[in-house]
């Protein structure tokens, strides 16, 4: 089993020894199983836990367990006890997922972990996929449990729930039992308990038989997958506000297909559902969706997506030709190579400031000899989304604005000089 392993995670992470992994060590017998392999191929890992605090003393004897093991090996450990209102969601389940997940990629952010290892086996997969069957999934939800997915590792997908118990029992590894997954309160549960147990009665080969339909119906979704991406790469483009605009007229009228399904195989993969993309299509314009990554809105026949991120007021000085990070995704770049893509500033010295708009802001636009514009009605008539006319920044030098990036500079400073030419561009990571 160790050899296997090892084999996986050589063929996902060439240099493994190079990377920090972050290993999901609930106490039970597979993370637990997962944590042994880990440690006995030599790998570079740390332990996140997560204290759902939903049995009580026994919650807290999970995380001692693991808590000790990582003390005795020197392995970095991280803990997390969900709040009251995240325990209270009338979906606990799902909501407990989220939040693991985005704890976990939280500390990837922080503490630089390259992967996130979680203990999901062959048999989660075959429980996942008769789950979803119940529910009318399509080919995605059929497809069950991906082995890799972007930074998500599970390195145990190619082994069975009895072949972890039985490495468990030969190498003495210790777990602790959950006694509420032997309730069947919850419908995953009710498969597995009574579910699998009675298909194995009738044919005890039905766990490898749904195992290669899964295989089979993975592979399908790659496919389509890259269909999906191939018509939506050829309908977008990338805006100067650095959102995907994706031409949803254009869609409509080029493919004779299922719109609300297309949208949904590209736009699942940043959580959104499909009752989300089915609403794209009727919403009107300035309507807005939301996921936990991830915002959509809808403008003028497109749809454009963008990664959330809570917007700060930016008032940045800028003293000297360089790169200024603006935020975690965008650099304001200013140099005096005119040959690259930018917004030629004649006549502009340093220091000057670099801020988002504000209510009352006014310049004089290149091209109207001089005449005094609002920065609203500039923007209205620039036929921006709401999006990047909140997002718009200026260039501001002794109280004027001098251009509006990455648009338009303002009357005066769009003459050719040799004196003082700053070219400014926006580029996003």
């Amino acid at each position: 089993m160790l050899d296997r392993y090892k084999d996986f995670i050589n063929q996902q992470i060439s240099d493994n020894r190079d990377q920090k992994l972050l290993l999901a060590v609930s106490g039970g017998v597979d993370s637990m199983v997962m944590l042994d392999l880990s440690i006995k191929a030599n790998l570079s890992i740390a332990v996140a836990h997560v204290n759902h605090g939903m049995r009580g003393s026994d919650s807290d004897a999970d995380e001692i367990l693991v808590r000790d093991i990582c003390a005795d090996y020197g392995i970095v450990f991280h803990s997390y006890s969900l709040n009251a209102d995240e325990k209270s969601s009338k979906n606990f389940q799902g909501r407990a997922r989220d939040v693991r997940y985005r704890w976990w990629n939280e500390l990837c952010d922080v503490e630089g972990y390259s992967y996130i290892l979680t203990a999901h086996h062959s048999t989660d997969s075959v429980e996942t996929f008769l789950l979803n069957l119940t529910r009318g999934s399509g080919i995605r939800g059929l497809s069950s449990i991906p082995s890799v997915n972007q930074n998500i590792l599970r390195p145990l997908s190619g082994f069975t729930k009895n072949q972890v118990l039985a490495y468990a029992d030969l190498h003495h590894i210790g777990y602790r039992e959950d006694n509420s997954n032997k309730e069947s309160n919850y419908k995953r549960n009710e498969i597995r308990n009574k579910w699998i147990p009675f298909l194995r009665s009738s044919d005890p080969n039905i766990e490898k038989a749904i195992s290669k339909s899964i295989a089979n119906l993975t592979k399908e979704q790659a496919l389509l997958n890259s269909l999906v991406l191939d018509i939506i790469s050829k309908n977008s483009v990338i805006n100067k506000i650095g959102y995907q605009l994706i031409r949803l007229d254009e869609l409509i009228n080029n493919y004779n297909i299922d719109m609300s399904q297309l949208l949904y195989q590209y736009l699942s993969g940043y959580g959104f559902t499909e009752d989300n993309c089915k609403k794209c299509l009727t919403a009107k314009v300035g309507s807005e969706f939301h996921s936990e990554t991830h915002d959509l809105l809808i403008d003028r026949g497109n749809i454009i997506l963008r990664r959330k991120n809570k917007f700060k007021s930016l008032e940045l000085e800028v003293s000297d030709f360089g790169v200024y990070q603006i935020d975690s995704d965008t650099q304001l770049h200013v140099n005096k190579d005119f040959s690259q893509e930018g917004l030629v500033v004649n006549g502009l010295q340093f220091p000057f400031t670099v801020r988002h708009k504000r209510a009352g802001d006014s310049f004089c636009p290149s091209g109207m000899q001089g005449a005094t514009q609002k920065l609203k009605d500039f923007l209205t008539n620039a036929k921006l989304d709401k999006w990047s006319k909140q997002n718009t920044l200026v260039v501001e030098h002794n109280s004027t604005i001098v251009a509006i990036l990455p648009f338009r500079v303002a009357y005066g400073y769009n003459e050719n000089s040799n004196d003082s030419k700053v070219n400014i561009s926006i580029h996003y990571c």
